[in-house]
């Protein structure tokens, strides 16, 4: 330089000058910006707080507690996943199945009933039927009694009829109940109807002249026999004792067995016309 620095300035009351920074200026000259002129954050590594840089290595023993604990966590998740999958699979299956069990249940339980009002249905018509033709069958039996009771009171009365016309009626009767007892009984005592007391007389005296051996015998044992009226003895019949045995040839007796068998066929066990 061609101008000297005078050695005799004064520098007392002189402050030391900084140099402006330009780093700053640098800095904001170089800053990025987007398409829409806005700064760009460029991403500057940070340590994370608290961390030790001169951190040890993890031991065998904590990875081991790390690696039980990560697979204590996975099993509870896969367990409770596998549980809800599970009970949801189970609950639609369950649903299906009882939803075609009770289905079929009830089918089969709506057959039945209606099986069972079926029958019951035709039980009642049944029923129905037999009650309209119950009172149709009872009238025909009704009508066969009637029919034959009626026949039996005619009968009666035709057979009155005949005994109060034919006398010989008393003497057949007299005849076969004297066939009925022994032989050797000797004694007899015939039971006759006020009526048939003169017949029996008239047939005696009529016997004397007859020469047949079954008319002398009937005579001979009418000749030794007693006669007694008895008027509990309908005209027609008799009653015939002797010591040890006895005969009831009554009209009542005798029209009562035929005309009993005649009713009991018919379901008639008596005749409530009968006095």
């Amino acid at each position: 330089m061609s101008e000297e620095i005078e050695e005799d300035i004064d520098f007392t009351g002189a402050k030391v000058w900084n140099l402006p920074s330009v780093d700053d200026a640098l800095a904001k000259h170089e800053e990025k910006t987007d398409a829409f002129n806005r700064p760009v954050n460029r991403w500057q590594f940070e340590p994370p707080e608290g961390q030790d840089e001169d951190a040890k290595p993890l031991t065998a023993e904590q990875i081991e507690e790390i690696r039980q604990a990560a697979y204590q966590d996975g099993l509870t998740a896969g367990h409770k996943e596998g549980f809800d999958a599970g009970k949801t699979e189970g609950f639609e299956k369950g649903k299906e199945e009882g939803l075609l069990s009770g289905k079929e249940e009830g089918y089969q339980v709506g057959l039945t009933d209606a099986s069972t009002d079926t029958n019951a249905q035709l039980a009642n018509f049944e029923n129905i039927i037999q009650q309209l033709s119950t009172p149709l069958q009872k009238v025909t039996t009704d009508v066969q009694k009637e029919v034959a009771l009626l026949a039996t009171a005619l009968a009666k009365s035709i057979v009155l009829k005949t005994i109060e016309e034919d006398e010989s009626i008393i003497i057949e009767a007299i005849n076969k109940g004297l066939s009925a007892l022994p032989m050797h009984e000797i004694e007899y005592k015939i039971y006759l109807n006020r009526e048939d007391m003169a017949t029996v007389e008239t047939y005696l005296a009529s016997r004397q002249e007859d020469t047949q051996a079954e008319s002398q015998e009937l005579g001979a044992k009418l000749k030794s026999s007693i006669l007694q009226v008895a008027d509990d003895v309908a005209k027609g019949g008799c009653k015939i004792t002797t010591e040890n045995n006895a005969v009831d040839m009554s009209i009542e007796r005798r029209t009562h067995q035929v005309f009993s068998q005649v009713l009991q066929a018919q379901g008639i066990a008596n005749d409530p016309r009968a006095d």
